[in-house]
Formats: C-alpha cells, structure tokens, sequence
C-alpha cells in the first residue's frame, strides 16, 4: 500500500532554513577564497585581514553544520538574524579589492547580510540554527507524521473481518404486541415462540 506525505506548512520552513544554511556555508567559502586572492598581491594590512577572515570563515562554516558551545557564548551574535547578517556584511567589505571575483563575493555577501537584517524585522521567525539541528527536527517529524499501516482501513493486508451471520441481528426492533413493556426489543425467535403459546 502507497502513502502519500504532503508538506506541513513547518515543514517547508524548515526546508527552507535548511537551504538558506547551506547558502550561508557557500558563501563562507567564497569569502575564504577571495580572502586569499586578496592577500597574493596585497600588502601587511590586507595579509593580516585575509588571515583573519580565513581562520573566522573556517570557523563559521562548521559552526553553519554543528553549533559549538563556545560560539552560545562568545559569539552570541550568530544565534540571532541581524547579528548574521551584520557579520555577512563585514566579511563583504573585507574581502572587497578590485578583482573580479572578490567584487562578486562582496556583492553577494551583501545581498544575504541584508536580507539577513530584513528577516529579522520578520515577526514570528525562528532564530537560526545549524543544519544539523533542521535535519534532525525535520526527521523526527517525519516520523511522526508518518501513517501507520495497521491501523488503517485501507491495508489489504489487515482486514476488518465481519462477525458470524449467526450473531447479526435484524436492522428493525421487534416488540412484543401484548406485553407491557412494549419498548424492550424483542428476538424475532423469542416472539414466534411466545405466539405459539396463545
């Protein structure tokens, strides 16, 4: 037998923060990338900038997969949209140099850390999350969304079996005509033998 799941109004939520997760690991990577593009042909200040962007960048892409303890409480920020998207900012404007592709990263960076900053004036938006943390939630309410198949009247392989013709009984009442009790059912059986008697 098929089931067949739609998507639970949350469900596409956290699909959605799932893909933006991995967005967000994407562009870490690009700005590592443009970080060491920028510190080839740079001088101290732009050295010490790309090796700070690529140890932070690093940093943040695991911490995009699974949340560290430390990041709760040093790095507060991650945990709320604007915090996200200020920082997405920033990376942008470090990374930024007259090369091709670190303007394309900058440009992107900015796009995402302000449509950080605009869902964060979103109400009732849920707070981020690491993607590890979405999968599981996602999973475990597909398990709890899913139907069980022995408790549904359309497995052909669990029947519903009918009791006996034997025990059926008719779909009228039957009353006795001369007793008092004239709303007490009475067996169709029980009536023809009581007739007999009179």
């Amino acid at each position: 037998m098929y089931y067949f799941h739609t998507c639970h109004p949350d469900d596409t939520q956290i699909i959605a923060f799932i893909t933006l997760g991995f967005i967000n690991i994407s562009i870490y990577i690009f700005v590592f990338a443009a970080a060491i593009i920028k510190a080839l042909d740079g001088k101290l200040g732009e050295i010490i900038q790309a090796v700070y962007c690529t140890i932070f960048t690093s940093f943040l892409v695991f911490n995009e997969l699974k949340t560290f303890g430390l990041s709760d409480i040093y790095f507060g920020f991650l945990n709320v949209h604007h915090g996200k998207g200020l920082l997405m900012l920033f990376l942008g404007c470090i990374v930024m140099c007259e090369n091709a592709f670190n303007i394309i990263v900058s440009i992107f960076s900015f796009t995402m850390g302000l449509g950080y900053v605009i869902l964060s004036f979103v109400p009732n938006v849920p707070l981020p999350k690491d993607v590890c943390s979405r999968l599981q939630q996602y999973w475990n309410r597909r398990l709890v969304d899913k139907p069980n198949p022995h408790h549904t009247l359309l497995d052909h392989h669990h029947p519903i079996s009918s009791p006996p013709s034997d025990q059926l009984y008719h779909h009228h009442l039957y009353f006795h005509p001369a007793s008092p009790f004239s709303k007490q059912p009475i067996h169709p059986m029980v009536e023809h033998q009581t007739s007999l008697h009179y």
